[in-house]
């Protein structure tokens, strides 16, 4: 095998292998969301926050 193929033939086999690390860490992101969907948060004083704050960017109090 010439040189250039073998690293084509190696470096496919890598972006193979990153995307297969890519994928589990996809699907263990969106497990985690899920479960912090489900769970109810809490605040420092043990308090519970309402579940429709879910702004991204909450407005700032003056």
């Amino acid at each position: 095998m010439e040189p250039l193929q073998k690293q084509v033939t190696t470096l496919s086999q890598k972006v193979d292998a990153l995307y297969q690390v890519v994928e589990q860490l996809n699907c263990q992101v969106a497990d985690a969301l899920s479960e912090c969907r489900l769970t109810p948060m809490q605040d420092g004083d043990g308090n519970f926050l309402a579940a429709e704050n879910t702004e991204r960017y909450p407005s700032l109090e003056l």
